[in-house]
């Protein structure tokens, strides 16, 4: 009799199991049919967030080519004062 009881208490718990992977399987089949429905909210956000990254990435380039432009700008200038030095003496 106890050994019933047991084997009663597992068979429930592995149903029980069961039911619960069942229901997330279900779960998980509603959320990725979801996105494929909704497909253009996706291409949407891809676009969107490819879109920030591009303009980050603009910006990153321009000041890196504005720093640039000021030290290239600078070397010249003490060029040209050496040069001034040079000439005076």
């Amino acid at each position: 009799m106890v050994d019933n009881k047991r084997k009663h208490k597992y068979t429930n718990s592995r149903n029980n199991a069961y039911s619960f992977s069942k229901k997330k399987e279900s779960e998980a089949k509603e959320i990725f049919y979801w996105c494929i429905e909704h497909y253009k909210f996706w291409i949407a956000l891809f676009s969107i967030f490819g879109g920030i990254c591009v303009a980050c990435y603009k910006f990153g380039m321009f000041i890196s080519d504005v720093e640039s432009k000021i030290e290239y700008n600078n070397l010249i200038q003490e060029n040209n004062e050496k040069l001034a030095k040079q000439k005076s003496e």
